[in-house]
């Protein structure tokens, strides 16, 4: 009588099968959404990053800039020590550059911005960057241009 039994899996088999299942398939889960958590907050350190850079390279030493005034569009246009050269800093398309006045050459500031503005009350040129709905704002400190040369 023992011979002729089929061999099958008993109901508490079935219950281990679908526990150990049912945790992979969590696991899995969790480690897709870590890594697209993760994917997210880089974009953002990015954007970051390129700020700062924006920030340092408009409060640098080696550049030292003044401000000049506005050109007739509106830019704001910048006179850099070092170099004794003007400089437009201004939207092209969607990115921040710093561009010379004789239309040669450019610096790439920040990609991929929604939006630019600023003021300049003395001593201080304000900056705002809109970036993917964040806005990033800094008040840094720039003398005005003195025509001594």
């Amino acid at each position: 009588m023992l011979k002729n039994r089929i061999k099958a899996f008993s109901l508490v088999e079935v219950i281990i099968a679908l526990i150990i299942s049912s945790l992979g398939l969590l696991l899995i889960n969790g480690g897709i959404y870590g890594i697209h958590r993760q994917l997210n907050s880089n974009s953002g350190s990015k954007e970051r990053i390129q700020w700062e850079k924006l920030v340092s390279t408009l409060e640098s030493e080696q550049m030292r800039f003044q401000w000049k005034g506005n050109q007739k569009d509106g830019l704001p246009l910048l006179y850099c020590q070092t170099q004794r050269n003007d400089y437009l800093l201004k939207k092209n398309r969607r990115n921040l550059i710093l561009q010379g006045t004789n239309g040669q050459g450019f610096m790439p500031l920040m990609m991929n911005i929604d939006g630019f503005r600023y003021h300049y009350s003395e001593p201080f040129l304000e900056i705002w960057v809109k970036v993917h709905g964040h806005q990033y704002y800094r008040k840094i400190v720039m003398q005005r241009e003195n025509n001594e040369k």
